[in-house]
């Protein structure tokens, strides 16, 4: 897998050493310091040929965001709510890890 790295989770140095270095997305302006760990996505980075880099053009243009939601939804409900996963970039080209909480919606019947 492309985006898959290594990590010994026995080493906390290890872990410690990963997030610190690990790639940080401005997630509002440069300006307020508003960061949070990213990941890009953007195809033209990913070292694809021609013909890969149309496939993977031509499949953006299906229900892909669809296959994506499912587990997205599975890692925040396994955070508790606490933490999930968006997109930002011009042109969504991160994606970003967030801070959320649940929020209970009340609705009024009429």
């Amino acid at each position: 897998m492309f985006f898959e790295k290594t990590l010994d989770t026995r080493s906390k140095k290890a872990m410690i050493d990963f997030v610190a270095g690990h790639y940080r997305y401005n997630t509002m302006n440069s300006w307020n310091r508003s960061t949070s760990y990213a990941q890009s996505i953007k195809l033209h980075k990913l070292g694809l040929t021609s013909e890969q880099l149309n496939a993977a053009y031509d499949m953006l243009q299906t229900e892909f965001w669809d296959e994506i939601d499912q587990p997205i939804a599975d890692f925040t409900s396994e955070m508790s709510g606490r933490y999930t996963i968006g997109t930002n970039g011009r042109s969504s080209g991160y994606l970003v890890l967030y801070n959320s909480k649940y929020e209970l919606v009340r609705r009024e019947v009429v």
